[in-house]
């Protein structure tokens, strides 16, 4: 699944943001705490939801759960309010207020080819360079004496 809002691209699977096509660097709590906000985009996530879903069995007050929406905020550009992805809501929670359009997962960006590779057959030759003789001949000598030595 992949989750896109503004020129975003969050992708939980790969553990990875993108803007415009540029890897946003975040730490792995950082980049939970947007996921389980852009997943749950359509309300209002409570503090203590949060803080259960993330932090199970942890204490984490108040200071540190802002922290790591400051960084989120900080990351998405969206320093001063009015925010305009991730508001707060006062005595509530939180809430990631943009669109969000979800997608299927995105193709890798290189698919393997479908098509088997093929060879060429036939000697490849590359006639060494001036600066490289001495060492090409001496390369193919010390070649041909380690298939000698393995022949017997």
């Amino acid at each position: 699944m992949l989750y896109v809002f503004g020129a975003y691209d969050l992708d939980p699977q790969r553990y990875e943001l993108h803007h415009a096509g540029v890897l946003v660097p975040l730490r792995p709590k950082v980049f939970q705490v947007l996921a389980y906000l852009v997943a749950r985009h359509d309300r209002v996530v409570r503090k203590e939801e949060l803080l259960e879903a993330l932090w199970p069995g942890q204490f984490v007050g108040d200071v540190g759960l802002n922290t790591y929406i400051m960084e989120v905020r900080k990351a998405l550009g969206d320093r001063r309010p009015p925010h305009q992805w991730l508001r707060t809501v006062r005595g509530q929670g939180y809430r990631f207020v943009a669109p969000v359009e979800v997608r299927d997962h995105a193709p890798p960006p290189h698919p393997h080819p479908t098509e088997p590779l093929t060879v060429q057959e036939g000697p490849m030759h590359t006639p060494p360079s001036p600066a490289r003789a001495p060492t090409a001949v001496v390369e193919v000598a010390l070649a041909e004496h380690t298939l000698e030595a393995l022949t017997y």
